[in-house]
């Protein structure tokens, strides 16, 4: 879908252009900004000695459209607040709910004997037979001592839907000291939707790197469980970094949650009359609260006019308060705009 994304972007283009692209597909910008899928058209679209690259005919057809254009890549944080990708989502979303729509081929529309045999080199004979040959040796790849091989299993997992790696991928992610494995290893989970990575993810909210607690806020966020709020909200209050307050904020909204909640604490305190020692106010503010607007009308402009005479500063506060406090009282009633834990 991201590849298709792109080439699409691309394709649209009528004449030879400067592109600035952005992507949430992480992996795409990378493959195509190191040069990666470079190198796996030269080895015959194989990542390394015994995998095939994963969909050799869509990247074959977006490393054409990069050579027909100045194409610079950039990665943006899915669920981040930018405009331009929530927009992207929102679209998206929509259409997938669009009646008719056209075969996704050549996964819908094409019979599986017209399509090139590279798709599906990895499963040659007997599906379930060569899905656990898959999943033992991206797991033989992710325990090796060779970086690339278990940067190129990380990714693997995610491209081949291996949630059977869930618990390998915790374990990695536990046991290595490299930030960039273990972020790797919290964006593998998230888009794996692990829900057993969830303690692992959660205890990373506190590591020392920030790129290993944005990417375990991401996760955690795609998974998609509430009860992993409390967490996020802890983090949040504690993270001075601005892209790890981002990425918190994008779980939070991915989970239906406004990031400005207050705690309910806050909301009791804001409903209470503003204070004052001076004995005056105090009462007009006690008359004020045993009238009602629908029989007491006439009395109650009397008694905040007389407040206004008395003290206009403290009248402006008294009023401040009366404005909000409809919105304050919703809000305590509310779970999806105050924070209880």
């Amino acid at each position: 879908m991201e590849l298709t994304a792109v080439i699409k972007g691309l394709e649209a283009l009528k004449e030879k252009c400067k592109v600035d692209l952005y992507s949430d597909a992480e992996y795409v910008v990378d493959a195509l900004s190191n040069g990666w899928a470079t190198k796996w058209r030269a080895n015959g679209w194989r990542r390394n000695k015994r995998d095939r690259a994963i969909n050799p005919d869509l990247w074959e057809r977006l490393l054409e459209l990069c050579e027909a254009h100045e194409v610079t890549f950039h990665w943006v944080r899915e669920h981040s607040g930018n405009p331009e990708t929530e927009r992207c989502d929102q679209l998206a979303t929509e259409a997938t709910n669009h009646p008719d729509l056209p075969a996704d081929e050549p996964y819908e529309g094409t019979s599986p004997i017209s399509i090139a045999p590279e798709t599906f080199a990895s499963r040659p004979t007997g599906h379930e037979a060569s899905v656990t040959r898959v999943v033992q040796l991206t797991r033989n790849d992710l325990r090796s001592t060779d970086p690339d091989r278990k940067i190129n299993a990380i990714f693997k997992a995610v491209e081949e839907k291996l949630a059977e790696l869930g618990p390998d991928l915790v374990q990695l992610m536990r046991s290595e000291k490299a930030p960039t494995f273990k972020s790797r290893c919290a964006w593998a989970l998230g888009k794996l939707n692990y829900r057993e990575a969830e303690p692992s993810l959660i205890a990373a909210l506190n590591d020392r790197t920030e790129e290993v607690r944005t990417w375990s806020a991401w996760a955690l966020g795609e998974i998609g469980n509430t009860r992993t709020e409390t967490h996020l909200r802890r983090a949040l209050d504690h993270e001075n970094m601005d892209n790890v307050r981002q990425a918190i904020g994008g779980a939070l909204k991915k989970l239906n949650y406004d990031t400005t909640r207050a705690h309910v604490s806050k909301l009791r305190k804001a409903l209470q009359p503003p204070q004052t020692p001076d004995p005056i106010l105090v009462a007009l503010m006690e008359r004020l609260q045993q009238l009602e607007w629908k029989t007491d009308y006439d009395e109650i402009v009397a008694v905040r006019s007389e407040m206004k005479s008395h003290d206009p500063a403290f009248f402006d506060s008294y009023m401040s308060w009366v404005r909000q406090k409809p919105e304050i009282t919703a809000a305590l009633a509310d779970d999806r705009k105050v924070f209880r834990n």
